[in-house]
């Protein structure tokens, strides 16, 4: 038989429990920049609904969340006409616009990264050539490396956070930012690229060439190329491991597919067909699904990776863009 005074320290204990529980518990929210609308919509990744749609500036784009999931950096690109020169932050786990980061005299910011404690922020500037590095809480920016290569529209950051790398579009090039050495190295190619990214291990950077319908395989350690293989589609992809990082995935706008690699086997193990055109992914943080965005069709697509296939799709509203998965803090 329990004395009382045990079941008082058990029901402490279990309430103790259940507070702290309650403190780690989190809440998974898809992050979709809606370019047409000037916002970013917040979706239920459960049930695809939305949950919240908060302004971001003109024409939103790329999308990196904090790896402690309590905001979401929204790149705002503007227009030719009336370019973005800012980062828009999000409070994801009270559902509102934190702030903005400015980024004069850089503008048209496309692509982003977070740094694992949420200190540094980095971001490509194609216009001005240049990849940026900004202190979060102040909103300076710290460092800035000039590329000379036109369109480094997109970038990826080795989970060490040495290296920067970023897919020079119409230099036809990858820039290789050394953070530590401080230097720029540039890797030349003969076919345009915007897909690129590293693996989880930090061994490897993926790259997509558009008009050879290639994948290059970058080894880190040397910054050279060591594989070549076909892409099995038409058109832009960009790249993205699996949290695991056993696959690549490609999906590609012409052909409307989604080309799955073994990353250690470096082949094609799957094709699967998309019901819209496709343009910027994420993964779920247990790799068994993927969400894709469509701008021509005002929709997301859902890809069961398990299974190899689409299994349905959401409106998101006018022309999604950007899209990342974020596991939010509890709203309290």
């Amino acid at each position: 038989m329990i004395g009382k005074s045990r079941l008082v320290v058990l029901f402490l204990f279990s309430f103790a429990s259940l507070a702290v529980w309650q403190e780690v518990r989190r809440e998974e929210v898809l992050v979709v920049s809606i370019n047409g609308e000037n916002q970013a919509a917040l979706v239920d990744p459960a049930t695809y609904k939305v949950l919240a749609r908060l302004p971001t500036g003109i024409n939103p784009h790329d999308i990196a969340v904090s790896a402690d999931g309590r905001y979401a950096y929204v790149a705002v690109m503007g227009t030719t006409q009336e370019p973005g020169h800012s980062v828009t932050v999000l409070d994801l786990s009270r559902r509102a616009v934190k702030s903005a980061i400015e980024l004069n005299p850089y503008n048209r910011c496309h692509d982003l990264r977070v740094s694992r404690n949420g200190a540094r922020l980095w971001a490509t500037c194609a216009p001005s050539k240049a990849v940026i590095e900004i202190d979060v809480s102040s909103g300076r920016i710290m460092r800035d490396w000039k590329l000379d290569q036109d369109g480094a529209w997109m970038l990826v950051v080795t989970p060490d956070e040495r290296k920067i790398y970023t897919a020079n579009l119409e230099g036809k090039s990858v820039s290789v930012i050394d953070r530590r050495a401080n230097t720029v190295r540039t890797l030349p190619f003969d076919s345009s690229q915007i897909g690129i990214d590293v693996a989880p291990n930090g061994r490897e950077v993926w790259v997509h060439h558009k008009e050879k319908q290639e994948l290059s395989i970058i080894d880190v350690t040397t910054d050279k190329v060591v594989a070549t293989l076909p892409s099995s589609g038409q058109g832009f992809g960009r790249v993205k491991f699996t949290p695991d990082g056993k696959y690549v995935l490609v999906p590609q706008n012409e052909s409307k597919n989604l080309a799955v690699f073994g990353a250690a086997a470096r082949k094609l193990i799957a094709n699967i067909s998309l019901s819209a055109t496709p343009k910027v992914m994420t993964v779920a943080p247990d790799g068994k699904r993927a969400i894709i965005t469509s701008p021509e069709s005002d929709l997301a697509m859902v890809i069961d990776l398990v299974a190899r296939k689409e299994v349905s799709t959401f409106p998101t509203g006018k022309t999604p863009d950007g899209v990342a998965w974020a596991a939010a803090p509890e709203r309290r």
